[in-house]
């Protein structure tokens, strides 16, 4: 079933993302944990709050997003089977198109010449999907998924002894 409305640009959808945060809906959601417990694993705590919003900038209600990444040391861990990472997991957006991922800070590859750490992200809604990549900048950014799937820049901020931060996901058509 098409969406339909007016398709908006991922600046226009920064209207949208203020209105979420001032009204407290950004913080909230389903939560992603990774396969271990949480608390033994060695690395940072990270959260980032995330919202998914359809191409016409409308929550993107039960939205799913597979999203993994590297270690607090830059790997991965094991690649037996169908399992890829320490770190990998599946979420649904809630009602509102949120969610929220609670790990822990990846670090960059150990490798000369490597990208910065990053977290990969596989959005799917009414079949469209949006590939990305979640990197960590030190300015602030509009924090809003491109609809390219390019590379999304969010600014993390120290929260007790780990970090926090938050994302828009915009769909494309």
């Amino acid at each position: 079933m098409p969406v339909r409305g007016k398709r908006r640009s991922p600046r226009a959808c920064s209207a949208v993302q203020r209105s979420l945060r001032n009204n407290g809906l950004v913080n909230s959601g389903s939560h992603h944990r990774e396969r271990g417990p949480l608390d033994a694993l060695p690395g940072e705590p990270l959260i980032v709050d995330a919202v998914i919003l359809d191409r016409t900038c409308q929550p993107a209600a039960g939205a799913e997003a597979h999203i993994w990444h590297a270690d607090a040391r830059g790997l991965y861990g094991p690649s037996q089977g169908r399992e890829c990472c320490y770190y990998d997991g599946t979420v649904r957006a809630d009602s509102a198109g949120r969610f929220r991922l609670q790990t822990i800070r990846p670090a960059q590859y150990p490798v000369p010449n490597a990208p910065p750490a990053h977290i990969h992200l596989e959005i799917r809604y009414q079949g469209s999907t949006l590939g990305t990549e979640v990197v960590f900048g030190a300015a602030p950014s509009p924090s809003i998924a491109p609809l390219t799937g390019e590379v999304l820049s969010i600014t993390l901020k120290r929260d007790g002894n780990g970090w926090r931060g938050e994302a828009l996901f915009v769909l494309s058509p």
